[in-house]
This record gives structure tokens, C-alpha cells and sequence, in this order.
């Protein structure tokens, strides 16, 4: 019997070669397949931080109603978030956030300010404030956290000088509010804080 041993070899090129094709298009998809579920993924994680940032923000944008079921939806929502496992360190405590009367639910507001701002700045600007725990660094003194206290108390202040929201605050927390009023509030800031301030700041910081 004869064999064309040219053909056979010619063959085997053919075949090694569509089975190589075939691996490298297996390969490819697995990444793209990996691609979609983190794209997937990041799309669910953004459209709840969009829910949290919404729910912060009409919570800080109105007299408190705790009889409303509005109001309740809303704070369950933030309360999850702030208690939940999402990836950022919520810095709660300092001398600002212990000036506020909790009888009054200052502190409560405090917490929906500081979860308003730190997806403000991931939604809208891109910036991821994670006040994680860094090793070796003092918390307090950690720049992310330093922002994250002093601007959440900007939106407490904010919200507690409009009249119609009827805030009652301590003699320490009203002296933060006249500084705050003649923009002079970051220096009363951090001199009560006990630190340095900023040592910068981004440009939609100004």
C-alpha cells in the first residue's frame, strides 16, 4: 500500500494548527466571560452606592420625620450601608463627631453625612476615600479619614444652619457653626481636632 508521506505530514500541520486556533479562541473567551461578570458586577455595586448616595442625600435635605415612611426607608437603606461589609472604613469618632448631641440625633446625621460625602466623591469625582486602616499611620492622622471627618461635618453644619431643620446644638457645636458661617471653619476644625489639616487639597475641594 502507498502512502503519500508528504500529504500525512501536511495533515498533521493542518490539523496542529486548527487545534492550536481552537485553543487560543477557548483562551480569549475566558477573560472576555471574566470581563462581563466584573463589568456585571461593578455595575450592581454602582447602582446601590447610587441608592445609598440618593437615600444621604434626601435624608440631608429636610427636617426630620421619623414618623414618615419615607424617612424610614431611606435611613434603613444608609443604615446598611454604614453597617455592611462595602469595602470602605467608616470614621466615626473625634473630638467633632463627640461634640454632637446624640438626644438630638446629631450624631446619627453626622454618620449620613459622612456616608453622603465618601460616595459623592466616588460617584461624582471618581475619588475612592477608603479610611481603611493603615499600618504603621495613625487613623485620626490618615489624610483620607482627616477629609472625610471635616467635610462631613461641613454638611452637618450646613444642614443645621437652616432654621427650618430646628437643630439644637451644644455651646461647642455653635461656635463650630459661626466659624463654619464666616468660612473660617477648617482652621476651628483642626485646631479643635488635635492635628494638622489637609495637607492638600483637589480643586473641587476649593
Amino acid at each position: 500500500m502507498y502512502f503519500n508521506f508528504n500529504l500525512i505530514k501536511n495533515l498533521h500541520r493542518i490539523i496542529f494548527f486548527f487545534l492550536m486556533i481552537i485553543s487560543i479562541y477557548t483562551y480569549a473567551q475566558i477573560p472576555s466571560d471574566f470581563r462581563i461578570e466584573k463589568d456585571t458586577l461593578l455595575s450592581k455595586i454602582e447602582k446601590y452606592e447610587t441608592l445609598v448616595y440618593n437615600a444621604s442625600a434626601y435624608i440631608l435635605s429636610r427636617p426630620l420625620d421619623e414618623k414618615s415612611a419615607k424617612f424610614i426607608s431611606e435611613s434603613k437603606i444608609v443604615k446598611s450601608w454604614l453597617e455592611g461589609k462595602n469595602g470602605y472604613g467608616i470614621p466615626l469618632g473625634g473630638r467633632f463627631y463627640h461634640s454632637l448631641s446624640n438626644t438630638h440625633h446629631q450624631q446619627y446625621l453626622y454618620s449620613v453625612a459622612i456616608a453622603n460625602y465618601m460616595l459623592d466623591q466616588k460617584l461624582n469625582f471618581n475619588r475612592v476615600l477608603n479610611c481603611s486602616i493603615t499600618e504603621n499611620q495613625i487613623y485620626r492622622e490618615q489624610e483620607d479619614v482627616k477629609e472625610v471627618r471635616l467635610k462631613a461635618a461641613e454638611l452637618f453644619l450646613e444642614y443645621a444652619k437652616k432654621s427650618k431643620n430646628k437643630v439644637k446644638l451644644r455651646n461647642v457645636t455653635k461656635k463650630f457653626l459661626k466659624s463654619y458661617k464666616k468660612g473660617e471653619f477648617e482652621i476651628a476644625f483642626f485646631k479643635y481636632y488635635g492635628g494638622e489639616k489637609l495637607l492638600s487639597k483637589t480643586e473641587h475641594l476649593k
